[in-house]
């Protein structure tokens, strides 16, 4: 797999894998960020929660019928927070994955 990430202007990106996707990278604008795309660590929720979702998706139906299958999954977790004072790295004290029998409406 190869990715990249291109750099628009301030603090925006567009990330590009070798599947021809692309997708909008920003920052909120307490960090000067002009708030046009994913966080990167948004991005980290994403990628768990459709793995996992994809992966459900493609096992439930071999033992259950096709009205039994989930219909979504869901990553909550709580904000990230600093490791330590003045420390770079971002943590997320708590995720919560929710699985669906049914879309949510």
């Amino acid at each position: 797999m190869d990715t990249r990430v291109t750099w628009q202007e301030g603090l925006t990106f567009t990330g590009t894998a070798d599947s021809g996707f692309s997708v909008p990278l920003g920052a909120d604008p307490a960090v000067g960020g002009a708030d046009d795309g994913f966080r990167p660590l948004e991005l980290m929720g994403v990628s768990l929660a459709g793995c996992t979702a994809m992966d459900v998706i493609s096992i439930l139906p071999k033992a259950y019928s096709e009205e039994k299958t989930p219909g979504c999954d869901r990553l909550r977790g709580a904000r990230p927070c600093r490791a330590s004072a003045g420390a770079p790295t971002r943590l997320y004290p708590r995720k919560d994955r929710v699985y669906c029998d049914r879309p949510p409406h």
